[in-house]
């Protein structure tokens, strides 16, 4: 069966806050980037406030770097006709609050691409679907699990390599519905090459909301990872 968003946060609800806790949400100083969110991050995800699909992040200490393994997939049915498809890995290596590696795979309804950058003599050099780039180190991913990522402005996309640029407005607190309940968050709008609303709190994203080509919107909804509070 499957549920609908609002479903979700009515079952979800039992679960309590408890998965909030503040070993989770604790964000470095901005200028190193940190796994704010240890237990990692997984969101169902709603188009029209139908469930589609999943996105999930997990995190990987070594010594001083942090790995971070992404994966996407989304499938679109008219009753048990496929209409969409979309599947897409991304792994990214952090050192220092810098991207030092970033290796993505994308399945786009059977188009496909592939992005790879390494840091290289203080850039980052990038192959994937737009060419060879040498982007500055400095240079953050279209990933957003971060807050520091999220407030960027210019962002390297993690599906075709191209460099992205969007306008950046903070906006006041909301209280927004989560699967575990009802939490206050920051929001971020977005307008240009990326249009959506981020949220986060404690430099946790924890949620997002965008605009399909197709006029539906696409609601990310936090879960507990793996089930578990």
């Amino acid at each position: 069966m499957t549920l609908s968003r609002r479903q979700l946060i009515v079952q979800g609800g039992a679960f309590g806050l408890g998965m909030f806790g503040p070993g989770m949400f604790g964000l470095g100083a901005v200028s190193s980037i940190a796994a704010p969110c240890e237990q990692g991050l997984s969101f169902a995800a709603f188009r029209d406030d139908s469930a589609f699909g999943h996105h999930t992040v997990r995190f990987t200490r070594g010594g001083q770097s942090l790995t971070v393994d992404i994966e996407i997939a989304f499938d679109v049915k008219l009753a048990f006709i496929p209409l969409y498809r979309y599947r897409h890995r991304n792994r990214e290596v952090w050192e220092d609050g810098r991207l030092i590696s970033l290796s993505t795979e994308t399945d786009d309804n059977g188009t496909p691409y592939v992005v790879k950058a390494e840091a290289r003599n203080g850039g980052l050099r990038v192959e994937g679907s737009s060419g060879r780039l040498d982007l500055p180190g400095d240079i953050m991913p279209t990933s957003y699990w971060s807050e520091t990522i999220g407030r960027r402005g210019v962002w390297l996309d993690t599906q075709k390599g191209a460099v992205v640029r969007s306008s950046v407005t903070e906006e006041p607190t909301e209280t927004i519905d989560l699967a575990t309940g009802r939490i206050e968050a920051v929001p971020y709008r977005l307008e240009g090459d990326i249009s959506c609303r981020l949220w986060y709190r404690d430099g946790c994203w924890v949620k997002l909301r965008f605009p399909a080509s197709d006029g539906s919107v696409i609601d990310y909804l936090l879960e507990p990872v793996d089930g578990s509070a």
